[in-house]
């Protein structure tokens, strides 16, 4: 099976009169998977030529679409990745972590409950604390701390930048505080895209 025999359908199925646009599409779809043809491509391309059976028998009827299968049946795994996978080679997860780090105006936080919660939610102390606000306690807790003039050691916060914080500390989601590292895993901030029309917070 090659190129030709969509060549031939699609002109089987013009000279019918059929949805031709739906037949160009399909053409050109089926002409690209022919041209970089790999196991994918061609694992791809069955449920294509069914549909094309389809209409050139003059039985248009409802494909259905397994999208679940096609996923799975259109996966492509080069040979040093299955060799990877056999061998029990850890392939994810290797590097940094990445920490969102929240920002908002003050006292415009999102606050997160459950439905039926709410009031539970809204007497919690924790519930509208974030990391942005968490950065803030934890630099004012760092001037009690070390005095006013910045302190050269590793847990003074305050001679870090906002999107530093998480190399050097770590959050802590039940207490909603940042915490000294004391070693583990590699993380990097990562800071909410802020629109140039809030003009405020940009």
């Amino acid at each position: 099976m090659d190129i030709r025999f969509i060549k031939e359908k699609t002109i089987q199925l013009k000279q019918q009169k059929g949805n031709i646009k739906i037949i160009d599409g399909l053409f050109h779809i089926t002409e690209y998977y022919f041209s970089n043809i790999t196991p994918i491509s061609m694992q791809n391309i069955v449920p294509l030529l069914r549909v094309l059976n389809m209409y050139s028998n003059g039985s248009p009827q409802k494909v259905s679409v397994d999208e679940v299968q096609n996923y799975i049946d259109g996966l492509y795994m080069c040979a040093h990745e299955a060799y990877m996978k056999i061998m029990g080679v850890a392939l994810q997860r290797l590097s940094h972590s990445v920490i969102i780090l929240a920002i908002h105006l003050p006292n415009e936080q999102f606050v997160y409950f459950q439905e039926g919660n709410e009031t539970s939610a809204a007497l919690n102390p924790n519930s509208n604390k974030t990391t942005l606000t968490a950065f803030f306690t934890l630099n004012e807790e760092c001037k009690k701390q070390f005095g006013v003039e910045i302190n050269e050691s590793e847990y003074d916060s305050r001679k870090y930048t906002y999107d530093q914080i998480p190399k050097h500390f770590t959050f802590d989601k039940t207490n909603k505080l940042w915490k000294p590292k004391l070693g583990g895993k590699k993380t990097v901030g990562r800071l909410y895209n802020v629109s140039p029309k809030e003009l405020e917070l940009f």
